[in-house]
């Protein structure tokens, strides 16, 4: 009669408990920490912040939700999950234990699962505990919203399982416990440090590649930075004093779950083909070895050059840094190919014929590529986008987004005519590097794909003055009224209802230091500021404004005041900015608070200069100054801090 196959032993479940009960245990009070005893604590001490009735329970609830977005945070979840994995596969690192546990009348799949569930049990059992008993806090302390904690649990399930598969899955492809976290940390962040290594790169060697770090689409292969940005609880202040919860990332955390299955599987599958013989051995697949070494050092050479290259980054001509780049890309490559061929091997005498050819090999083509990107072989420099493809453009430096046709095309002709300049811009950049501007421009075509560049642009008097230069171009796009408008009060500008403001104030006391105040004023001359400035937009009076918000030009501190305006205002409608549409982008997450119109309180802040007459008079009106005296420009605030020595 054939004996039952099991795929699962208790007498060694058993003994993993018993032997390593201490990781179920501390894991188990971590939990209670985070769960039951935190919840408990966050609905204390409302009382004390004179919260009442509904205000009361719409806080304990805010700091309860909180809590669980806190708790869902992927970073701890990651570590827990190696730990585990390290102590259930430690056997595997020492030849004595791993000879001695296959000797045993076991199957390698029951040893396997055994293993695998001992550890998987230590990490969830502990949260379904904590779970369990956050359920009768929530109870005792009057918290209702029970599915927070429930998409909690379930979250950190779905997390843990997968990174403690993945942990599996590079546990069997590395025969050295060290190797075990350092190959866990590559692989989960890999993508994303390349990812920034190509844009730093490429910053270095290309005209307008601006380095603006965004995640892409490939971030979902570094799991915990996906994670981190979309599986998540986004809380949403209302107006008086309440709040939307909204969760995200559920479809991601259920694909990520689903993924350890065939990560399990291939765990197995490695584990099965595995040689004894390949205990000490930093990786046990030998086709994986070549991959393992060029990973290495692709990774190294780049890596090296790029932290070379930003060492003289704006501070050599281009042509120079370019060459400092080459150099170190090919040096790093020779480098860290031979020390991961060092480590491969486990000795030191590893220079031999075919590895040099290897190494040049790689390192030509590595060259080929860095001589591509510097003559612009793919038209990275060159490319600029047809305005009738564009659904709009954001300046980023200016908080603007631009959805018109018309006025996409012209930043465009500004970006076309920075590329027909490129080589007088980057001279006078040599020549002079304290007055420019950074022009970041983001295109969203309506394919669904982004394009991004940005250029320094310096900046002299001529320049300056000079209407058809890019700054003067861009400058009078902004200023616009219903550009403005949009950009310092929202889309729905038109339902804007004042609510109060202040002026900075400067003055200088008998010791001679320069005092600054705020006067406040009321909702009616908030309003009367409000319609003097939007007079002063109609009269393009805000051009310098705008100007020095973008860049420093000592010409325009002589004109711009630095006793700003600041209007707090109230919307209705909700108040949406335009560059929140570039918020999907820039933060990897979608900006749901400004989508759903769920803000309705701002404050616009606002920079005046000696044209702005109309929002001067109103300031005279309402008594917030005597005389355009009062007001101070930057030039001269500048100059008394010179003279009182502080820099």
């Amino acid at each position: 009669m054939q004996s039952k196959i099991s795929f699962f032993n208790k007498t060694i479940f058993k003994k993993n408990i018993t032997h390593y009960w201490p990781l179920w245990l501390g894991y188990l009070i971590i939990s209670l920490f985070e769960i039951p005893f935190a919840i408990y604590l966050s609905g204390r001490g409302m009382e004390y912040y004179g919260y009442t009735g509904e205000t009361l329970k719409a806080e304990q609830t805010y700091q309860y939700v909180n809590q669980m977005k806190t708790l869902i945070e992927p970073g701890v979840l990651f570590l827990a999950a190696l730990l585990a994995a390290m102590i259930m596969l430690s056997y595997l690192y020492n030849s004595r234990s791993a000879n001695m546990f296959h000797s045993l009348p076991l199957r390698r799949e029951e040893l396997f699962f055994t293993n695998y569930l001992s550890g998987l049990s230590f990490l969830l059992i502990p949260k379904l505990i904590a779970t369990f008993l956050g359920v009768f806090v929530c109870a005792a302390v009057g918290i209702t919203e029970l599915q927070y904690l429930l998409i909690a649990f379930l979250y950190i399930a779905g997390m843990l399982t997968f990174f403690y598969s993945f942990a599996f899955v590079v546990g069997m492809l590395v025969g050295q416990l060290w190797a075990f976290p350092v190959c866990y940390l590559v692989l989960n962040f890999i993508e994303v440090i390349m990812e920034a290594v190509v844009r730093l790169l490429a910053t270095s060697i290309c005209f307008g590649m601006g380095y603006n770090w965004k995640l892409s689409k490939l971030s979902v292969l570094s799991p915990v930075v996906y994670l981190t940005n979309n599986a998540t609880i986004e809380i949403d202040y209302l107006a008086e004093g309440t709040y939307q919860y909204s969760v995200s990332g559920a479809k991601s955390v259920l694909i990520y779950f689903l993924l350890s299955i065939p990560m399990v599987i291939l765990a197995l599958f490695i584990y099965k083909k595995k040689k004894m013989e390949t205990v000490g051995d930093l990786v046990t697949i030998k086709t994986l070895k070549p991959v393992f070494r060029w990973i290495i050092t692709i990774c190294g050479a780049l890596g090296g050059a790029v932290i070379f290259g930003q060492c003289f980054y704006d501070t050599a001509s281009p042509t120079a840094e370019f060459i400092i780049v080459l150099i170190m890309t090919m040096v790093n490559a020779v480098v860290f190919f031979f020390v991961a061929q060092m480590f491969l091997e486990k000795k030191f005498k590893v220079f031999t014929k075919k590895r040099f050819l290897e190494v040049a090999a790689g390192a030509a083509v590595l060259a080929v590529a860095l001589f591509a990107l510097e003559f612009d072989v793919f038209g990275i420099e060159k490319k600029v986008p047809n305005p009738k493809d564009v659904e709009w453009v954001g300046l980023e430096n200016s908080n603007s987004v631009l959805t018109e046709e018309d006025e996409i095309a012209i930043v465009t002709e500004i970006q076309s005519q920075i590329i027909s300049e490129k080589k007088e811009l980057e001279n006078e950049m040599q020549k002079s590097r304290d007055s420019f501007y950074n022009f970041m421009i983001c295109y969203k075509l309506k394919d669904g794909s982004r394009l991004e560049r940005a250029y320094n642009i310096p900046i002299n008097n001529e320049r300056f003055k000079d209407e058809t230069t890019e700054l003067a171009q861009l400058v009078d796009l902004l200023a616009k009224p219903e550009n403005y408008m949009r950009t310092l009060f929202g889309n729905n500008y038109k339902t804007t209802e004042l609510r109060s403001g202040y002026l900075e104030t400067y003055a200088v006391d008998e010791q001679g230091n320069v005092v600054e105040n705020d006067l406040s004023f009321d909702a009616k001359n908030a309003e009367r500021i409000y319609d003097a400035i939007r007079k002063d937009m109609e009269e393009g009076s805000f051009k310098k404004s705008i100007a020095a918000n973008m860049c420093y030009s000592s010409e325009l501190d002589k004109e711009i005041f630095a006793n700003c305006i600041s209007l707090d205002f109230y919307n209705e409608k909700g108040i949406v900015y335009p560059y929140s549409m570039m918020d999907d982008y820039n933060n990897g997450v979608m900006a749901r608070g400004y989508y759903n119109n769920n803000q309705q309180l701002d404050s616009a802040y606002i920079t005046i200069n000696e044209d702005c007459k109309h929002t001067i008079e109103a300031l005279k009106q309402i008594g917030a100054i005597q005389d355009e005296e009062d007001l101070v420009t930057y030039a001269k605030l500048n100059e008394h801090y010179q003279q009182m020595g502080i820099e």
